[in-house]
């Protein structure tokens, strides 16, 4: 399942690059967001999750919500990218 954040944020990202473009202010801040839940999506919830592993096999939670792997992140950006894209020629780009 590609992560629905990445997609989001990536798809957000080209549409503001494509409107605005990619030298502008509000496309660098939307930028700076998309790498924050990549990383978030990488490495945060990843971490958390291993954690929650060790705390399942413990018995002390029953169930366990893993971060996204790299595969993941990048099928999502790869369709958030598409849908930026597409939605901003749709849209009258």
């Amino acid at each position: 399942m590609p992560s629905g954040h990445t997609s989001s944020f990536v798809a957000l990202t080209i549409y503001i690059g494509c409107l605005q473009g990619f030298g502008s202010v509000i496309f660098a801040l939307s930028a700076c967001m998309t790498v924050m839940v990549v990383y978030d999506a990488l490495n945060v919830r990843r971490s958390v999750g291993e954690i929650g592993q060790e705390m399942k096999r413990a018995g002390k939670i029953k169930k366990v919500a893993m971060g996204h792997t790299m595969s993941e992140v990048a099928a999502g950006a790869i369709v958030g990218a598409v849908v930026g894209w597409v939605t901003w020629i749709v849209l009258g780009g």
